[in-house]
């Protein structure tokens, strides 16, 4: 791993480490130009060691209009707010590298409200608009905004520019057969597609003279190829575009229009990598031209191999990086184990999308906020406390962390026999075993500061008032709602009915093997739409081979909630692999007698389904709180957050459980909890361990 933060020259500039902080959105701007925040966010990167920050992609030429917050190389005050972010990451250790590009056909129009330009008349696949076939002067000029931008770049006092030829890119869609059918100089055949590559590169550098970096980012297989890139397609790309040496490092990526979800894959996919290929695309090039690993790279073990394997000279380790800003510091330090993992969710870090939801992380929400003061590292810690945690799920264990790391005196109680709550149950799904890394984590920094996590260890109101504790707070999760409530009502008590947690249990409790065991079909009823069904049904699958397992839904397909992170595809081919049969736009009629009848949307059939050995109610959860009024009713400083306070995601729960936790210098201990961020609150002094 040493070889992992060693230094990388790339054109007479030294980068600290090869790991590389690469281009995503962020919503972090104002007015299409860089922030203060963005300047945080990127410094807190370089100051955990990345070796190279790229800053979020700028648009090239007023033709790309791809997200509303999304940076304009022409907009006023622009080449300013460079300056600002690139002396941030700077002044922190890192190279910074401005992304630029133009994102064509995957763009909208609705933004800027005109036509998109692509190489040719393609239906984008997911906005499903037709792009105009971009003119012959339309062409020299976007090269032109390429020349431009990377001029900009240098007068702004950054390191370089990496040109976009990967996923939401002209270049790519200039390159591939599938988005390019010109018969025209810039088409017709693999040396007239490449044109435009290569003309922006000879822009691009001749814009940043010769002593600035040049990076590329090149799509070297788009899982078409019926006539897409395809991987023999990229090493020659590859090859024919650093030939002329103006290209200073190469970043490897995969996914096109058909395959977004490969392009940054999430814990869905197995097999994320492609080692061979990248190992092909170095040997195809020159050494003097430096090669970069991506896609789905999020352990030190996986980064390290590559690097020391020589298969690359080094990694781009993003989403790592925003789970853990501080990754190539600790691992620089050898403290591996203090590094927060990334899980692969692709939830709060892939923002790109209507909402401009801000870029986070799911298990460390100052990620994206650290210009705001209640993630500063200081914090107001008052005198020290007798603190009580009840439940160990995301929430109690991040109060309890942030709690003992500002030194005041911790104790955990958990009902269960091993602490983690409801993630728990999430990682014994298929494809989210990475989600007990939240957990895991959390209790060994717990273990490391010495505070001990009391398992099966119910709490009653009579234990807290025996307490001597100065602050409880209460973390106790959800629980499942009666079915009846969903509307769900089986007359006679056939089939019994059972909720996700009882299928994602580890053990099964024997009610609900026995009626498995009766060899009927089990009917999953997804009422959330969100892991939990189809969890349910995949789960069941396997452990039932050959029983009929119904998935059945009121939505319009099954699975959307897994859409914004890119596994819907995945998932729908192992639903259909299990043989699970999917009854989408269905609603519940009616059950007993060990049969169920729904009735699908828009027509007037029902589906009759007879001999249900069970079925499995998916629906929201309610808060368990009682604990909570109770100890409100007698007078103590409780505290409720997480689930307990309403269910919802993990980062909700960190995010209160973390608040909770610094809000203990702000109370006294016989009030009710304080709510609302800290800024500017309170006394600032220097916490014992930075809780980010």
């Amino acid at each position: 791993m040493i070889q992992l933060t060693s230094p990388l020259e790339l054109r007479g500039r030294v980068s600290p480490s090869r790991i590389l902080f690469g281009p995503h959105v962020t919503n972090l701007g104002r007015r299409n130009c860089f922030t203060d925040r963005h300047a945080a966010y990127y410094a807190a990167r370089a100051k955990g060691g990345a070796g190279i920050v790229v800053l979020e992609q700028a648009c090239v030429h007023s033709s790309d209009q791809p997200y509303e917050l999304a940076p304009h190389t022409w907009a006023d005050g622009f080449e300013k707010s460079l300056t600002l972010v690139g002396r941030a990451v700077q002044a922190n250790g890192a190279l910074v590298i401005a992304s630029l590009g133009h994102s064509g056909g995957q763009a909208t129009g609705a933004l800027s409200q005109r036509a998109v330009l692509a190489p040719s008349p393609f239906q984008e696949v997911a906005t499903r608009e037709v792009a105009k076939a971009a003119e012959i002067e339309e062409i020299e000029e976007i090269v032109d905004g390429f020349r431009s931008a990377a001029a900009m770049a240098v007068r702004a006092g950054l390191d370089g520019v990496e040109v976009n030829a990967g996923q939401h890119s002209l270049v790519r869609q200039f390159l591939s057969g599938l988005t390019n059918s010109r018969s025209d100089g810039y088409g017709g055949d693999d040396e007239g597609r490449a044109r435009f590559a290569r003309e922006v590169v000879a822009a691009v550098r001749e814009g940043l003279g010769g002593d600035r970096i040049l990076g590329l980012r090149l799509c070297v297989d788009e899982f078409a190829p019926w006539a897409g890139i395809t991987p023999d397609m990229g090493v020659a790309l590859a090859r024919a575009l650093t030939a002329g040496g103006d290209v200073d490092y190469l970043l490897v990526t995969r996914g096109g229009p058909y395959s977004l979800n490969r392009t940054q894959p999430g814990g869905f996919i197995a097999e994320p990598r492609d080692e061979a290929l990248i190992a092909r695309v170095r040997a195809a090039i020159s050494s003097a031209t430096a090669v970069f690993a991506q896609g789905g790279i999020a352990d030190i073990e996986v980064a390290a191999a590559l690097v020391d394997g020589g298969t690359a000279d080094g990694v781009e380790m993003t989403r790592a990086l925003i789970a853990d800003e501080n990754l190539p510091a600790h691992l620089r330090a050898g403290r591996p184990d203090l590094i927060r993992p990334c899980l692969l969710c692709n939830q709060d870090c892939q923002v790109r999308g209507g909402a401009n939801n801000i870029v986070s992380c799911i298990h460390n929400p100052a990620a994206g906020h650290e210009a705001e003061a209640e993630f500063s590292g200081s914090v107001p810690v008052g005198r020290r406390r007798r603190v009580l945690v009840v439940g160990a799920g995301p929430a109690g264990l991040e109060a309890a962390r942030v709690a003992a790391s500002l030194g005041h005196a911790v104790e955990v109680w958990d009902a269960g026999s091993e602490p983690g709550g409801a993630v728990r149950l999430i990682a014994g799904a298929p494809t989210r075993e990475r989600y007990l890394a939240a957990v895991k984590w959390r209790v060994a920094r717990l273990r490391a500061l010495g505070v001990e996590i009391h398992t099966n260890r119910v709490a009653t109101l009579d234990d807290l008032l025996a307490s001597d504790a100065d602050r409880i707070i209460l973390a106790t999760g959800a629980r499942p709602r009666d079915p009846s409530f969903g509307g769900v009502r089986i007359e006679g008590g056939r089939p019994p009915v059972f909720t996700h947690r009882d299928v994602l249990a580890a053990v099964w409790a024997p009610s609900l093997q026995a009626a498995l065991d009766g060899g009927g079909p089990v009917v999953v009823f997804d009422l959330v739409d969100d892991f939990s069904g189809p969890s349910a049904a995949e789960v069941l699958a396997a452990r039932l081979p050959g029983i009929q397992v119904l998935l059945v839904t009121p939505e319009h397909f099954v699975g959307a909630a897994y859409l914004p992170q890119g596994g819907l595809p995945d998932l729908r081919l192992r639903l259909h692999a299990a043989r699970v049969q999917m009854l989408p736009e269905h609603s519940f009629v009616r059950g007993g007698d060990s049969t169920l009848v729904f009735r699908r949307h828009y027509r007037a059939e029902e589906t009759r389904i007879e001999d249900v050995a069970a079925l499995v109610v998916c629906d929201r959860e309610e808060p368990d709180d009682h604990l909570f009024h109770a100890a409100m009713a007698a007078g103590l400083p409780a505290e409720c957050i997480g689930d307990a306070l309403a269910p919802r995601r993990i980062i909700d729960a960190v995010l209160e459980g973390g608040r909770a936790a610094r809000q203990l210098g702000l109370v006294r201990a016989t009030t009710k909890p304080v709510s609302g961020p800290l800024a500017g609150v309170g006394e600032a002094v220097t916490s014992p361990e930075k809780t980010r």
